[in-house]
């Protein structure tokens, strides 16, 4: 039996020009931690650690506080001083296990709870979609194989892992009465050719699309816009690439029958003042999320979410994972500015 174990598909939407890379690792020990949250201190940007621990995470010249999470772990901040491509990995510890004596009222809720129920109240004012507007669309997809072969009684097979797919490209993209079009700038294609190679459409258009190119994996989670259409306005989200079962937003009409809520910190972005919550599922089934979410305290809207799907509602991967950036646009439309999936699946095939 041969497995494949695939990952990482990133999109980025209309995300501003950064300058350097942060690369690292997260550890534990000597193992590395899969899914960590590592994020800019103060704001709502943040990327996820990889299937091997790795991240990677854009940021213009600066200093800046970075700050890495992990459930069960001590939150782990550092400083940096950006000016090139740099280095920076983060060896966690386990939570302080010395608590000291807490007095809690059973009456009492947390904070979230409030900042839940306006958000929800808030987003029947909002229009998700806008009739007519025009953005830049950055694509980065790769994949990445390791190939493991099932080890014989007294016989193993060592790890070999090759890239199979990479595939960068850059838009304009202009949308009209619920139609897209898309307009290529450039587009590259650094994947390994093979003779079974699947063609796909990256057009955003179905109906008629832009251009038709040649990728080497049918894994790619997001080929055309419908496969990552995560509208958390609506109180279930439906994509049918991702899994059978409809997804319960965070904050649906109904969320508090789904979910519960901790408020982590609040903190200033600019001028507005951001709540960032945890998202815990009540439930070990069905369509929910897990993770954190980041609202407006001044327009009780989504800022960013840091979410997890629950691996048991998954159709094709054993873990996905994405993140989301939003702009409120003249008080009433909610805008994606930023979108990145992180997720893995595995294959198998038997040996002829």
């Amino acid at each position: 039996m041969r497995l494949g174990l695939l990952f990482v598909s990133m999109l980025v939407m209309s995300l501003s020009s950064m300058a350097y890379q942060v690369r690292g690792k997260v550890l534990y020990g000597d193992e590395p931690l899969p899914y960590a949250s590592i994020h800019v201190k103060g704001s709502t940007y943040g990327v996820t650690s990889n299937a091997k621990g790795d991240y990677f995470i854009e940021l213009p010249k600066g200093s800046y506080t970075l700050v890495c999470e992990y459930i069960g772990m001590q939150a782990l901040e550092k400083q940096v001083n950006v000016a090139s491509d740099m280095q920076l990995n983060f060896e966690m510890l386990d939570e302080n296990e010395q608590l000291g004596t807490t007095v809690i009222d059973a009456n009492d809720e947390d904070p979230a709870y409030d900042v839940i129920r306006k958000a929800i109240a808030r987003k029947k004012e909002i229009n998700y979609e806008l009739e007519t507007y025009v953005c830049n669309l950055y694509l980065k997809a790769s994949l990445e194989k390791e190939d493991l072969t099932k080890p014989d009684s007294g016989n193993s097979q060592p790890l070999t892992k090759k890239r199979v797919n990479f595939v960068e490209s850059y838009s304009d993209v202009f949308y009209k009465n619920g139609k897209f079009k898309e307009v290529k700038k450039a587009y590259n294609d650094l994947s390994s050719k093979k003779s079974n190679t699947t063609t796909v459409s990256i057009s955003f258009n179905e109906q008629h699309p832009t251009e038709t190119y040649q990728v080497t994996s049918p894994e790619l989670f997001f080929t055309k816009i419908t496969d990552g259409n995560f509208n958390f306005l609506k109180n279930r989200l439906n994509i049918p690439a991702l899994s059978d079962v409809p997804l319960t937003s965070p904050i649906a009409s109904t969320a508090f029958l789904s979910y519960k809520y901790k408020l982590l910190e609040t903190f200033y972005e600019g001028d507005d003042f951001i709540a960032k919550i945890r998202v815990t599922p009540k439930f070990d089934r069905g369509g929910l999320f897990s993770g954190v979410i980041y609202v407006s305290k001044k327009t009780y809207t989504l800022k960013s979410v840091d979410l997890t799907v629950n691996e048991g509602v998954l159709s094709f991967f054993n873990h996905f994972n994405l993140i989301q950036d939003f702009e409120l646009l003249s008080d009433s439309f909610l805008m994606t500015t930023r979108q990145e999936f992180y997720y893995v699946t595995r294959q198998s095939k038997k040996k002829a």
